[in-house]
């Protein structure tokens, strides 16, 4: 316990620039293309309207899915309601995911964008339900349903779609989704197979049907495995569990087994939230604390290895204002402060520690960290390889984690400030180059 305390407060003292590569950017960078504005005054820019967040990346990083308010991404976008988008990076053509059957744009907000690793399949919350969006088909799928294809009968949304694309996870407070559910009153994880057309409660524990308050979390490749978080309401899930707190666990639907995933390097129950999972399920990132032995920090289970490793302190200073959004979107998750790979060999976390010497924006930022040796590099930089004048988060990677997507405040990332409060980048880590992926294709 005291070995996990000193661990985080060492490096957290330590920064996270002692492995760090040099980001090569150049002296006198200049914020805000010259105006040189810091952080705080581009926060401060009353007059920025609502932009664009929720980041999603298809596994070759050319498709891009986010959420926006933008209403010049497409022609026709009028609603003034947040919706999603999904950018081609290869053709520059942003086409409109969040629409009904016949293509028209889906009643109310759309956000809580998650793709499939071909890009062709984007799955998305509206009021009350969760949609797919197959773009080569034209078609979009009601997700939130029960094998006999009726609608969720309460709230659903926060859906998390398998890399294949076949499997959805999502979260509700529906009572009709399966047949043996609890009453109204708390919210569970379901999946569904959209190929198969069958809807199951995946948060499940020693208690069967019993109330867990759980949130789904993310799904293997296969379907096989989902991950969740259990609220501290939902008691203990497994005999292992003793931590009066949330925690995250893994479903396994060929076994039907529950299995605790925020453990402790000593192997104790820790609670934490979830963070990430690698493609096949066996690596998974959770956040945890602050507890009396430890402070927050970052750690990667390894489900294969039966070892938990802590990878990074968790100092973070910015958060999304859901204050800005309407009643619809205020209740939405907000994006996970770090992400790993599908392929399990890379992380990207969000921290507010030094991310190089160059790292002088007293922002948040983040650092994409070598899960085989440990080696860092910055991620939240300009083409030319400076810092942003604003707080970078929410990070997510591509397949093989070579390329890299956010949410940010900074204005001088990539040409002129457009005077929305957050849009959404990609970096190219090997070709240092960074692009902002929610502007409207050139002519707009």
């Amino acid at each position: 316990m005291v070995t996990v305390l000193a661990l985080v407060a060492a490096m957290a003292l330590a920064g996270l620039t002692g492995s760090a590569q040099a980001s090569g950017a150049p002296a006198g960078c200049q914020h805000g293309n010259g105006s040189a504005r810091t952080a705080l005054q581009v926060t401060g820019v009353l007059k920025r309207t609502p932009g664009s967040w929720g980041v999603r990346l298809s596994a070759d990083g050319r498709y891009v899915a986010f959420a926006s308010y933008a209403d010049d991404l497409v022609f026709g976008d009028a609603d003034n309601h947040a919706d999603v988008f999904r950018a081609d990076r290869s053709t520059g053509e942003i086409a409109q995911v969040s629409v009904d059957a016949d293509g028209l744009a889906a009643h109310g907000h759309a956000a809580e964008p998650s793709i499939s690793a071909d890009g062709t399949r984007v799955a998305f919350s509206s009021p009350y339900h969760v949609h797919v969006r197959d773009l080569p088909a034209a078609r979009t799928i009601l997700v939130s349903v029960n094998d006999a294809g009726a609608a969720a009968d309460e709230w659903s949304g926060a859906p998390v779609m398998s890399p294949s694309g076949r499997f959805v996870a999502f979260t509700s407070r529906a009572t009709n989704l399966v047949a043996s559910d609890r009453e109204f009153g708390s919210i569970e994880a379901y999946l569904r197979d959209l190929d198969g057309a069958t809807t199951e409660r995946v948060s499940v524990g020693a208690g069967g049907s019993d109330p867990t308050w759980s949130w789904a979390e993310a799904v293997s490749d296969d379907g096989r495995y989902v991950a969740f978080t259990a609220g501290w309401a939902g008691g203990s899930l497994t005999g292992d569990d003793t931590y009066p707190g949330s925690d995250v666990f893994l479903r396994d639907r060929q076994t039907q087994t529950t299995e605790l995933v925020s453990v402790a390097p000593d192997g104790r129950s820790m609670g934490g939230w979830f963070m990430g999972m690698s493609a096949d399920g066996t690596r998974i990132l959770f956040g945890a604390g602050p507890q009396p032995d430890s402070r927050p920090a970052v750690f990667l289970r390894d489900r294969a290895a039966r070892t938990t490793r802590l990878l990074a302190p968790l100092v973070t200073t910015w958060r999304r204002g859901a204050h800005a959004a309407p009643a619809p979107l205020a209740f939405l998750k907000q994006g996970a402060s770090a992400a790993i790979s599908a392929d399990g060999q890379l992380a990207a976390i969000q921290t507010a520690l030094p991310t190089g010497q160059d790292d002088t924006n007293g922002a948040d930022d983040v650092v994409l960290v070598d899960l085989a040796t440990s080696g860092q590099q910055p991620v939240t930089r300009s083409p030319s390889g400076c810092t942003g004048n604003g707080a970078s988060g929410e990070p997510t990677l591509s397949g093989d984690g070579s390329t890299v997507a956010f949410t940010s405040e900074a204005d001088d990332l990539d040409g002129p400030d457009n005077h929305r409060v957050t849009n959404v980048y990609v970096r190219e880590m090997s070709a240092r180059r960074t692009e902002r992926i929610s502007t409207a294709p050139t002519g707009r």
